[in-house]
C-alpha cells in the first residue's frame, strides 16, 4: 500500500482516485488542518480557513477552547453528551427482554469498576424475563413493570404497576404508581398510593402511602437533531484545509485507512466490502450526511489516547464482518449520534456513547456487550445485554456559560447542572438533578453512594 500525506494544497480530487485505487494510509498531518501560516513545532496546527465560520475551531484546536463548537444548539459537542448519556440504557418506548439486562460502571477518570452505577430507563413499559437480570443503579419505568429474579443496586421508580415472578430485590427506595404483585424486598422505603395491593413488598424502611408520580426517564420529547447537525458540518467543516475530499469513503474496493488529527471533518457516506480504518488522534467531528454501511470484512474506528471523537451519522448504520468503535478504556471519549438505526451482525467492539433518537438498535447475534451508553427508540437484542457504563461522560469537556437560562434540569450539565428560578447552577439535592444522578458537592453524579 503507498502512503499519502495531504497538506493544504492536496486536491481533494486526487485523494478521492487514490482511495478508488486502493490507495493505503490518508494521514491529514500530524498537528491538524492548518490556516495560511504553520504554527510552528510543537505548537497545534491552528484551523480558521476551513471552515465558514471564523476562527471557532482554531480555538478548540490550539487549546483555548476545550471542545468543539456547536453553535446551532447554543454550546459544544461536550455539552450534548453530558445532558443526554445519563443512563447505561435508555428507551424511548418499551423494552420487553428475553435474555437477561447486567450493568455496570467503569470510570475511564478513575479507572475504577463500579456494580452501583449503571441505571436503565424506560418511557413505556418493561418486562424482563430473566432472572440472571443485575442493574447496577437504579430501574426508571414510566409504565407498567414486570419482570422475574431482578436485582436492582438502586432505586425502583415505575410509573405503573408492578408484577414480580420468583423473588427479587431493590437496596434502595421502591417507587409503585399502580398495585404490586408478587414478592420484592427493598433496602429503603416503599412509596406507594393508599389502597394499592402490595402484600409481597417486605421494605427495611417501612411503606409510606401517597402519591407517586414517575416522569419518562428518557428525554425523548426533544431529540436531537441529528441531520441538521450534519447539514451544519457539511457548511462548516475542515475538509478543503486539510486535503480531503468529502467522497473518500463513499466506495471503498480496497484495504484503506484515513488519519483524523484535531478538526472537524465531513464525509457523504462510508461503504464498501474493503477493511477500513479510521484513527482518530485528537478532538475530531466527523459528520457523515448519508448511512454507515460496512459488510464482509471489518471496519475499526480507532481513538487515540487523549483524542476524542464525534460521530455523527445522518443515515442509518449497518456493519457485518467486525467492527470497532472506540476505546474500552476511554468510552467516554467517544459519541456517536445516528439519525435512523443502527443493525449489525457478527462481532462488534462497540466502546462508545450511542444515540439513537428515531431507530432501533438491533442485531441477530446472540449477547450484546457495550463500553459507555445505548439510547435509542427501540432497543431489539438476542439474548443478554451487557453495559458498562463509563460515568466520566458527565464531566466531559464543555463551553456552556455556568449561569446558562433554562426550563429544566434537561437544559443543563456540569458542572451547573441544575435549574434553578430559570438559571443553571450547582445542585443542592438529588431533586436538582436529572433522573437519574445524585447531587454530590454540588454535581450530578451516576453513583449511588
Amino acid at each position: 500500500m503507498r502512503r499519502v500525506r495531504a497538506s493544504l494544497i492536496t486536491a481533494a480530487a486526487m485523494l478521492a482516485s487514490l482511495i478508488a485505487c486502493g490507495a493505503g494510509d490518508i494521514e491529514l498531518g500530524q498537528n491538524g488542518p492548518r490556516g495560511a501560516a504553520d504554527a510552528g513545532p510543537g505548537v497545534p496546527g491552528v484551523l480558521g480557513t476551513g471552515g465558514q465560520d471564523g476562527a471557532a475551531p482554531a480555538s478548540f484546536c490550539a487549546g483555548t477552547v476545550a471542545a468543539i463548537p456547536l453553535p446551532i444548539l447554543g454550546g459544544c459537542t461536550g455539552d450534548v453528551a453530558k445532558k443526554t448519556f445519563r443512563f447505561a440504557v435508555c428507551s424511548c418506548t418499551n423494552i420487553n427482554f428475553n435474555g437477561a439486562i447486567v450493568t455496570d460502571a467503569q470510570s475511564s477518570t478513575t479507572g475504577m469498576a463500579s456494580a452501583t452505577a449503571g441505571s436503565v430507563g424506560v418511557d413505556g413499559t418493561y418486562t424482563g424475563i430473566s432472572g440472571g437480570t443485575r442493574i447496577g443503579g437504579s430501574l426508571w419505568t414510566h409504565g407498567d413493570t414486570a419482570f422475574t429474579g431482578h436485582a436492582i443496586a438502586g432505586e425502583l421508580q415505575c410509573g405503573g404497576n408492578l408484577v414480580v415472578d420468583g423473588t427479587s430485590r431493590v437496596d434502595a427506595d421502591l417507587y409503585v404508581d399502580g398495585s404490586v404483585q408478587g414478592a420484592i424486598t427493598s433496602g429503603g422505603t416503599c412509596h406507594i398510593p393508599a389502597g394499592q395491593p402490595r402484600a409481597g413488598v417486605v421494605a427495611a424502611g417501612g411503606v409510606v402511602e401517597g402519591p407517586v408520580s414517575v416522569a419518562p426517564p428518557c428525554d425523548c420529547s426533544t431529540l436531537i437533531d441529528v441531520a441538521a447537525i450534519v447539514a451544519y458540518f457539511k457548511a462548516n467543516n475542515d475538509d478543503a484545509a486539510a486535503g480531503l475530499a468529502p467522497d473518500a469513503l463513499a466506495s471503498v474496493n480496497a484495504e484503506a485507512s484515513l488519519t483524523l488529527p484535531c478538526g472537524r471533518y465531513f464525509l457523504t457516506s462510508v461503504s464498501g466490502g474493503a477493511p477500513i480504518k479510521v484513527r482518530v488522534t485528537g478532538r475530531v467531528a466527523l459528520a457523515i450526511e448519508g448511512s454507515l454501511i460496512h459488510n464482509a470484512t471489518p471496519i475499526t474506528f480507532a481513538v487515540d489516547p487523549g483524542a476524542e471523537l464525534d460521530l455523527f451519522v445522518g443515515g442509518d448504520v449497518g456493519l457485518s464482518g467486525g467492527a470497532s468503535i472506540g476505546d474500552k478504556t476511554r468510552a467516554s471519549a467517544t459519541r456517536m449520534y445516528v439519525g435512523r438505526t443502527f443493525g449489525y451482525d457478527g462481532r462488534l467492539d462497540l466502546a462508545a456513547n450511542l444515540y439513537l433518537p428515531n431507530g432501533a438498535f438491533t442485531t441477530t447475534t446472540s449477547g450484546t456487550e457495550v463500553w459507555g451508553a445505548l439510547f435509542a427508540r427501540n432497543i431489539g437484542v438476542t439474548g443478554d445485554l451487557t453495559v458498562h457504563y463509563d460515568p466520566s461522560i458527565l464531566h466531559v469537556d464543555g463551553c456552556a456559560p455556568p449561569a446558562a437560562a433554562c426550563g429544566s434540569c434537561h437544559d443543563c450539565a456540569n458542572p451547573s447542572p441544575a435549574c434553578k428560578n430559570g438559571v443553571c447552577g450547582a445542585c443542592v439535592a438529588d431533586s436538582d438533578c436529572c433522573a437519574p444522578l445524585h447531587c454530590r458537592a454540588g454535581a450530578c453524579e451516576a453513583d449511588l453512594h
